[in-house]
């Protein structure tokens, strides 16, 4: 328990009782997911973005994110279409390394900008088309 005390403690902007509070509020954006199949997440960008510092917010989701996708995973096993799996993988890899650099580079108050129209977009853009999926 003490490691989780310590990472808390280095993370710029978040306090224990934050961190509690985030993980209440993700479970419920989780249900949203769930319910909906989007929308979930964007909430939860939203709301950590008027809590928490910029730089802290990506990782932060990503790790909430990570979480919530592996337990997915777990309950929807046979359904995963493996044979795309390397592909998502190198464009993972890739684009992590390639947006880890941009994000660091960027002002503060442009990386909020681009967090917010992000969100915009989320809720109110246009919605993607559902199809079936080919094994």
């Amino acid at each position: 328990m003490s490691v989780i005390h310590d990472i808390l403690a280095s993370a710029p902007g978040v306090t224990e009782w934050s961190f509690l509070a985030l993980c209440l509020l993700s479970f419920f954006t989780s249900a949203v997911s769930a319910a909906f199949g989007l929308g979930g997440g964007a909430a939860l960008v939203a709301v950590m973005a008027s809590t928490m510092p910029p730089l802290a917010i990506i990782p932060v989701h990503a790790v909430v994110q990570v979480g919530s996708n592996f337990f997915r995973a777990t309950m929807m096993w046979r359904n995963i279409l493996f044979r795309w799996m390397p592909t998502f993988v190198i464009g993972t890899l890739i684009g992590a390394a390639v947006g880890g650099q941009i994000v660091f580079a960027l002002p503060k108050y442009l990386l909020q900008g681009i967090i917010g129209i992000f969100v915009l977009y989320a809720v109110w853009g246009p919605k993607m088309k559902a199809t079936e999926p080919s094994r």
